[in-house]
């Protein structure tokens, strides 16, 4: 998991998140102590210095550690079963996840209410400089190149 290559680092946590998830799906309480180890490692990828990792360890959180195609009860008992396995470091890391989702979805937010209640020459400085704030949180150029156009 602390791979330098990332292909091969990104295959080994995706397989090592869908065994979790596939013994999780069985409800094998025994065997999750056993495997308590799977989440961690996951979560603990998330320091790593690439964005690619964190990205990863957002979307295999909702996909294979606490996968949102389940029921809203089902998501919950996985989701502090797995809270319960979890070490102080994959802890810090999922609430920095958390905290950083949200964080992204209120300058969302913001962003499209702003679009919504019309564009003066003022106001799409403002804008500018969320789309801006946004492209920064996420690291890419693209996101810029993306949200531009709709100002």
């Amino acid at each position: 998991m602390l791979d330098k290559k990332w292909p091969i680092r990104h295959q080994a946590i995706m397989d090592v998140a869908r065994l979790y998830k596939e013994i999780n799906s069985k409800k094998d309480f025994n065997k999750l102590k056993d495997v308590a180890w799977m989440p961690n490692k996951v979560l603990h990828t998330y320091y790593q210095n690439t964005s690619q990792d964190r990205l990863l360890v957002e979307r295999l959180l909702l996909s294979c550690l606490v996968p949102v195609s389940l029921g809203a009860r089902d998501r919950m008992n996985i989701l502090l079963r797995t809270y319960c396995l979890l070490d102080l470091a994959a802890i810090k890391a999922l609430n920095e996840l958390l905290k950083y989702q949200q964080t992204i979805r209120m300058h969302l937010a913001a962003l499209l209410r702003a679009i919504e209640q019309g564009i003066g020459e003022e106001d799409r400085k403002k804008l500018l400089n969320q789309v801006s704030l946004l492209s920064k949180k996420e690291k890419s150029t693209d996101c810029d190149s993306a949200l531009i156009p709709l100002l």
